[in-house]
């Protein structure tokens, strides 16, 4: 997702970053998806939270990061001149890999899942770690797909 200061009426979607200083953390999918935003300014930092600190400084225009750690972050830390922008810039999912030889570890996994989606745990943990910061709808979360003939358990996640 894009974040912003809350006074910035310039960068309403992910296009308005043309020509605005970006950052981003390095080696992340943020800053490959960034640098095709000709000619967004990729700013390159080596934690998520040196990108927020040079936003809340005006040292960038915005900052690119998963929405999950951007909201949870913004929620944490009583952040109010920053804010989160609606349209998404891409979106890729979370997973839980399991070498294809290891069937047993996959079939572990998937009962826990389903264990703690039954007891309600799941909802808890999902509440603490990814943090609502305005109503939006999360049904999507926490959905296992089908990979390579096996269930893999995935979480989308919204960049």
């Amino acid at each position: 997702s894009v974040v912003v200061r809350t006074e910035n009426e310039n960068i309403k979607s992910p296009k308005d970053l043309a020509g605005k200083k970006v950052a981003v953390q390095t080696g992340s999918t943020a800053a490959d998806e960034v640098a095709k935003i000709n000619p967004a300014e990729l700013v390159e930092f080596t934690t998520f939270e040196e990108c927020f600190d040079e936003l809340k400084a005006g040292k960038v225009d915005a900052l690119v990061n998963d929405r999950p750690v951007n909201d949870y972050y913004i929620t944490k830390n009583g952040i109010t001149n920053l804010k989160t922008l609606d349209e998404l810039l891409t979106s890729e999912d979370y997973g839980i890999a399991v070498a294809k030889n290891n069937p047993q570890l996959l079939k572990k996994i998937n009962a826990a899942l389903r264990k703690l989606k039954g007891s309600g745990e799941y909802r808890k943990i999902f509440d603490k770690w990814f943090v609502e910061v305005r109503t939006r709808p999360w049904a999507r979360y926490g959905q296992t797909t089908s990979g390579g003939g096996s269930d893999t358990p995935t979480l989308n996640e919204d960049r």
